[in-house]
């Protein structure tokens, strides 16, 4: 009986935990994204996430060295390990200074939760269909913090 009880709790709880990890993954997250994968220096990068169950959508925005923007509507899937993938869909441009993309990326990211500062981290990868492992295509790796609500005005 113990047991039974035991089983039925663990289905009861895992839902929660599972909507509070997205509750805190949802929001702007801010950080760096690189040309390369063993680069230190990298763009400002911003990533803007949204879940509906385990389907994530938002938006990201790379900021080039001239103060124009690469701005991307996003859509993926998120799994129970804290990981996510999803893919560029659609340019997006902001009036006056985005532009459009050189090509489109996917990413391959994960969640890291802290009591002190949680991050996501992870890479990717330009989207290809032929030479899919060709030591030319275009990746890197991206490190991110997430922005807090101020109240302070």
């Amino acid at each position: 009986m113990r047991s039974l009880f035991f089983l039925f709790s663990i289905f009861l709880v895992f839902p929660c935990l599972t909507y509070g990890q997205q509750k805190h993954m949802s929001g702007l997250w801010e950080g760096t994204i690189t040309d390369g994968i063993y680069a230190k220096e990298g763009k400002k990068f911003s990533l803007y996430l949204s879940f509906d169950g385990t389907s994530v959508n938002g938006q990201t925005t790379v900021v080039l060295d001239d103060g124009s923007t690469i701005d991307m509507k996003i859509e993926g899937h998120l799994y129970r390990d804290r990981s996510m993938y999803f893919e560029e869909v659609k340019n997006i441009p902001i009036k006056g200074i985005g532009i459009d993309p050189p090509y489109n990326r996917k990413y391959q990211l994960f969640y890291f939760r802290s009591i002190f500062e949680s991050t996501i981290e992870g890479y990717w990868q330009q989207i290809r269909e032929d030479k899919v492992l060709d030591d030319t295509r275009p990746r890197g790796r991206i490190f991110l913090k997430k922005v807090e609500k101020s109240d302070k005005a």
